[in-house]
């Protein structure tokens, strides 16, 4: 695979990789967020401001609640994102290998030759992975 095969998949996935990144930036804004009205709410409980602490409370609880959601959201973006990488490398391998006139995997069909990329490699090598006992 060379550089130019690599940009062209990425190029395919170019929407969901940028809209993984902007609920990421997203996120990360929250997390800055959430400690500063935190604190602004325990000051004004220890100044007996219960009318900024009452709003301070519910500002926190909705940006609390939608961080919530957002990390949802962005877990399941992850996993649309990965799930669609992962087959578009995939299929860019088995077409890059399938018909190869040194490796030629056309006696082997498209699940047994995945059987074999994915389970069997992890078998043979298994017994050099296992630390010792």
């Amino acid at each position: 695979m060379n550089n130019h095969d690599n940009n062209s998949i990425l190029l395919f996935h170019k929407g969901k990789i940028i809209w993984k990144f902007i609920i990421s930036i997203v996120l990360n804004v929250l997390l800055l967020i959430i400690p500063i009205y935190y604190s602004k709410l325990i000051d004004a409980l220890n100044i007996i401001n219960y009318e900024e602490s009452y709003n301070l409370l519910i500002i926190f609880g909705i940006l609390t609640i939608s961080y919530r959601f957002i990390e949802f959201y962005n877990q399941k973006a992850y996993f649309k994102l990965y799930l669609s990488l992962y087959k578009s490398y995939m299929n860019f391998g088995l077409n890059k290998t399938y018909h190869n006139s040194i490796y030629s995997l056309s006696r082997f069909s498209i699940g047994e030759f995945i059987n074999i990329a994915n389970t069997d490699v992890d078998v043979i090598a298994s017994p050099y992975v296992v630390a010792p006992v």
